[in-house]
């Protein structure tokens, strides 16, 4: 038999925080606490929350939180009990201890992964992802206690009602496939219970799993994944910690999730697109990282445009200053220039345009290739002006710095393509220089 003594810290600046945590220490002896492994947490991805009268408390301290964070993942319910035996107090600090018997309390047998969340996470692992609040972490690990109680036919009691009251009002908001394996789970558990209160909460489980065929609850179940959550502070936080992202490299990751989910965003109605999201038993995380993923696109494309109206601007404002020729012409004459020069041999040259336009100043700068072919066709009204679907292919393939000597190209090895796409840019830009004398 095994046991596991270990310390619970952290716990001034938790739910026990205050003047009062001195007492409410010592009358901790002999209650019990849920384990719960906080994935999450970026300080220390071994983090494992204790929890006491469904309060958060604190942390495992760090020398064991390691092997307790391990038999948590192992459990079949992620979560595991313990007791607090004694206490700790040392010039105010304090910290509890506490105990758990593994060779009792947990099922050690490993738990079936589905098969495809391991080839999501290596997949998506470095876009950016919400984070789950202290209050949604407290629930996923008070949700696996009441399952425990429920696997060793134990009916709830007192604050574990309220929890499940809780979870069936929030649990029908979520698509994942790890909420559809909890709900279809707890609903068997509560239908083979003997108590009468858990069979009436099987029904409402019930209930909220047919709810998933629900048009107009699936449309609200849309507006909380991206609209309530494009709003809130949280989101925009954390779309300014990563405002250097390149917006390409961004596309093109959510381009790869499967079922075309980034490719069918905003073009289905709402019920019909988390309805597809929901068969398609996204995992939790990878869910998390395309939901933010594309509401971040999102709103780094309007700060990009609202960038480049600024710089626009500002480029008209300096040529009226200077009294230089209208920019559109000047541009119209130096890529009619270039076309009889032949130096835009290709329908997806003008993309090399586009790309020094964008790291030049003084010039026009373009959000993607729609505002750029749209640039072409109606402002400057050039004839057999490309295509948007030409181009479309070399869109992401130049790297490198402002001068396009720095270049370089992703789709290519052949050095000569590579020197005439550069002396493309160069031309360009000698030209647009002499067109302003």
């Amino acid at each position: 038999m095994y046991q596991i003594d270990f310390k619970i810290v952290g716990l001034p600046y938790h739910a026990w925080g205050g003047n009062e945590l001195g007492e409410k220490v010592r009358t901790a002896l002999g209650k019990r606490v849920t384990l719960s492994h906080d994935c999450d947490n970026e300080k220390n991805p071994e983090a494992t929350m204790a929890i006491i009268d469904t309060e958060f408390v604190g942390y495992v301290s760090n020398e064991l939180c390691h092997v307790v964070s391990s038999y948590c993942d192992r459990s079949a319910t992620k979560t595991l009990s313990a007791v607090v035996v004694d206490y700790d107090e040392q010039e105010g600090n304090y910290a509890l201890l506490a105990r758990t018997d593994v060779g009792e309390t947990m099922d050690v047998d490993e738990v079936h992964e589905h098969e495809e969340a391991r080839r999501w996470s290596e997949e998506y692992g470095w876009l950016a992802m919400m984070k789950k609040t202290d209050e949604e972490k407290r629930m996923k690990a008070l949700v696996g206690e009441m399952k425990r109680a429920l696997m060793e036919g134990k009916g709830l009691e007192g604050e574990q009602k309220t929890v499940f009251d809780a979870y069936l009002r929030e649990c029908r908001w979520y698509v994942s496939w790890e909420a559809t394996q909890e709900r279809e789970e707890l609903q068997r558990l509560t239908a083979a219970s003997e108590h009468e209160d858990m069979r009436e909460w099987s029904r409402q489980l019930s209930h909220v799993m047919t709810m998933m065929g629900n048009d107009e609850h699936l449309a609200k179940i849309y507006d909380r994944m991206f609209e309530e959550t494009k709003r809130s502070g949280a989101f925009l936080r954390l779309c300014r910690m990563h405002e250097e992202l390149k917006l390409g490299a961004l596309r093109q990751a959510l381009m790869r999730f499967p079922g075309w989910m980034y490719q069918y965003f905003g073009k289905m109605e709402k019920w019909e697109y988390v309805s597809t999201l929901y068969y398609m038993r996204v995992p939790e995380v990878a869910l998390n990282r395309f939901v933010t993923g594309v509401l971040m696109e999102q709103q780094l494309r309007e700060w990009t445009q609202t960038e480049m109206m600024e710089r626009n601007n500002d480029v008209r404002e300096r040529d009226e200053e200077t009294g230089a020729t209208d920019v559109k012409e000047r541009l119209k004459r130096v890529i009619a220039q270039m076309r009889e020069e032949q130096c835009l041999r290709h329908q997806y040259d003008y993309v090399w345009l586009m790309v020094v336009m964008n790291k030049t100043e003084r010039l026009p700068h373009f959000d993607g290739l729609q505002s750029f072919t749209d640039f072409l066709h109606d402002d400057l009204q050039l004839e057999d002006a490309p295509a948007r679907s030409t181009m479309h292919a070399k869109m992401y393939v130049c790297r490198g710095g402002s001068k396009p000597d720095e270049w370089s190209f992703s789709d290519t090895e052949d050095a000569k393509e590579c020197h005439r796409r550069i002396n493309v840019a160069k031309r360009f830009l000698r030209l647009w220089r002499e067109s302003g004398i």
